[in-house]
């Protein structure tokens, strides 16, 4: 993860756009897409859409919508104001470098046992291929004006990246609250650099959702709704901030996903447009390493956690680590519903030497696949005497 560092508008920028007046706004774009950035955009940071980015993150939280997150609560003031985190700033750059929207992939089924990952996490951390794009950047502006102050970041700190990013025009916010462009969809990175010099107001896009609501139908937890994003109800959640174990009835609606969900950017008009009309201009630092983009659920049950932690070096994955992603690999084949994972599941839960919470797991996966393997009475018999059974325990209530 890159930290950020201090150092002493147009409508929508592109690599085709033509510089906007001012030196050094004019040449930080340029040395920007010289760099492989692919928007670059400007903004003060008086503007009023900070208050009311601010005031929604404030009634999001106060929601409980942001789960057990607490450093949303934390830090809610510093993302409010960027101004808090650096007082000398008064202006902010902007940038997206885009990647290329996921394959088309066969979907996972009991015969074939493999688990999705985000598009983002499988392939080189953008933390890091951002990072140094950004920390030249940043040299070669203090190179040209040596009293310039910038401090960057790339998702790394309590930055309000995608609230700048609209400001300086890079694209509007879907309903999914997805930064959209127009022209490149939402696949892609963010990035802000902090400033001590004010670029004239940029002219925000105007929101192009009309009436489309696809995030919101084909979101598999109802997770989208006119308030945002509730985490307590998103996949991607559950896959990547929450290392407690699963309250009563979330394991099973996480289906086959290990890590992240892509589901309402899958769905997108704009990045069906996207994909078709402006291929990503460097596609090198996208590739996904195919073990880890859809991986053998299987053979996470019997590698080391330590070996597999390893395995997702530079990759988003490294963040959940070994454990967590075997516990998601226990969960997805149990909604898969592989019967034939149960002994290896059965022999996990009873290993000793692994951790607790991933042994619950897999004892919870192993009791659900049992469930399958039980003879179902005939449909005449379940309407003359209902099934008694009582439900499996979630992997919260096995520790």
């Amino acid at each position: 993860m890159i930290e950020a560092e201090d150092a002493q508008s147009p409508a929508t920028t592109t690599r085709f756009s033509a510089p906007m007046p001012g030196d050094l706004f004019a040449y930080i774009r340029a040395e920007a897409l010289a760099l492989g950035f692919d928007l670059c955009g400007f903004t003060p940071l008086d503007d009023p859409a900070l208050e009311i980015s601010a005031a929604r993150l404030t009634s999001w939280i106060e929601a409980g919508m942001h789960g057990d997150m607490g450093w949303m609560t934390e830090t809610a003031a510093l993302r409010a104001d960027p101004r808090r985190l650096a007082p000398w700033a008064v202006g902010a750059v902007a940038l997206w470098r885009a990647f290329p929207a996921p394959p088309a992939s066969s979907p996972s089924s009991p015969q074939r046992p493999r688990g999705r990952v985000a598009r983002y996490a499988a392939q080189r951390d953008y933390h890091n291929v951002l990072g140094k794009a950004l920390k030249k950047l940043r040299q070669r502006m203090l190179s040209f004006d040596p009293s310039l102050q910038a401090r960057i970041s790339v998702d790394s700190g309590p930055v309000p990246e995608r609230t700048l990013a609209y400001m300086a025009g890079l694209g509007f916010f879907g309903r999914s609250t997805m930064l959209i462009n127009p022209r490149l969809g939402t696949y892609g990175a963010l990035a802000v650099i902090l400033i001590n010099r004010r670029p004239p107001p940029a002219v925000p896009e105007p929101n192009r959702c009309g009436r489309c609501t696809a995030c919101v139908d084909a979101c598999p937890t109802q997770a989208i709704s006119a308030r945002g994003v509730d985490a307590r109800r998103c996949i991607s959640y559950w896959t990547i901030e929450h290392r407690a174990p699963y309250p009563e009835g979330v394991a099973e609606r996480l289906g086959d996903w290990i890590f992240g969900c892509d589901v309402c950017q899958a769905v997108c008009p704009w990045n069906r447009r996207a994909s078709a009309a402006d291929p990503v201009a460097d596609p090198a630092p996208w590739r996904p390493r195919p073990e880890l983009a859809a991986p053998d659920l299987v053979s996470w049950l019997t590698v080391e956690t330590e070996a597999l932690h390893e395995a997702a070096r530079g990759t988003p994955l490294r963040r959940a680590g070994g454990l967590w992603l075997r516990r998601a690999a226990c969960v997805a084949l149990a909604n898969l519903g592989v019967t034939a994972a149960r002994p290896a599941l059965a022999a996990l839960a009873a290993r000793a030497d692994e951790d607790p919470r991933l042994r619950a797991a897999a004892a919870w996966a192993a009791l659900r696949l049992s469930a399958l393997e039980r003879p179902q009475p005939h449909a005449d018999a379940q309407e003359q005497e209902p099934a008694s059974e009582e439900p499996q325990p979630p992997p919260s209530a096995r520790r």
